[in-house]
């Protein structure tokens, strides 16, 4: 065989992988938990310490609150890179190793850029072991940590219900903020976040008309709820207009969920899954 053929056996190969694991990417994104994990099984098998497969992973099972298992899974990186330290720092703070998780963060440190995810993680883990003389700038959500108020959240909500604060999507006047809140807040127990390459858990909820897209000039039907890590304490939670970026965790089917109204306001109901509805449509009888 020629070294040129020899070659571009190669650079096939290299371009079915990189296509596999966009596939795997693919069903994280649409919310297929389930499949994608058996795809990513399916793949380390062939790949075993590909990095960036195991990082997917991982992040599943951190965010399914197994910590202890994805860190398992990253020892079996073949390099490091700055996905998978970040991934550990973020296990480490979700176990309540605060000191392992800033300095599995430290481990990376570039003058020439900036990591929002590794910067968020620092902060938060030295406010937790009370450096807070240490965290690098002001941020709402660092105090929100340190002393959460619910009517400090509410006011950060507020502000993507003015135009001038938003960007792609605003909140509708429809709802109360204050029923909104409440009924959000004790939905999040029984919810699960979508799984997502983030430090910040959120979630995602369909209510009908809960904001309008000036990009798209249409209504919007979800909102995004961003908590405090390890609580159920809200942040933050504004419409999302496109929800394919936004992984839906199917062990929650909260995407699954239509709205209805009492005196409380916007509450979530469970509405019938595509599999459920084919059961009752064409199962036994």
């Amino acid at each position: 065989m020629k070294l040129c053929d020899i070659n571009r056996n190669q650079k096939r190969k290299e371009i079915y992988k990189k296509n596999e694991f966009w596939g795997i990417k693919s069903l994280i994104e649409s919310g297929n938990i389930p499949f994608a994990i058996q795809a990513l099984e399916e793949y380390l098998k062939k790949y075993p310490g590909n990095s960036y497969a195991i990082k997917e992973y991982a992040s599943i099972l951190r965010q399914q609150g197994r910590c202890e298992d994805a860190l398992a899974l990253l020892m079996q990186c073949e390099s490091e890179g700055v996905h998978s330290i970040r991934e550990r720092a973020f296990c480490y703070y979700y176990m309540g190793r605060y000191e392992d998780s800033l300095k599995e963060a430290l481990r990376i440190c570039d003058p020439t850029g900036y990591d929002e995810k590794l910067d968020r993680v620092k902060n938060f883990a030295r406010a937790k072991l009370g450096r807070s003389e240490e965290v690098t700038g002001q941020f709402y959500s660092v105090g929100q940590l340190v002393n959460y108020d619910r009517e400090k959240a509410i006011s950060q909500i507020k502000k993507h219900k003015m135009l001038a604060n938003t960007g792609d999507c605003y909140l509708t006047s429809n709802y109360d903020l204050d029923c909104l809140f409440h009924n959000i807040t004790s939905l999040l127990p029984i919810a699960e976040p979508t799984i997502v390459d983030d430090f910040m858990p959120y979630y995602i909820f369909y209510i009908k008309t809960i904001g309008y897209s000036t990009v798209k000039k249409d209504v919007v039907n979800y909102l995004k709820v961003v908590t405090l890590p390890n609580t159920f304490d809200i942040l933050t939670m504004y419409p999302a207009y496109d929800i394919k970026k936004y992984a839906i965790n199917n062990y929650a089917q909260m995407l699954s969920q239509k709205e209805i109204e009492d005196e409380k306001g916007p509450v979530m109901v469970k509405r019938e899954s595509q599999v459920e509805k084919f059961n009752r449509r064409y199962g036994k009888k």
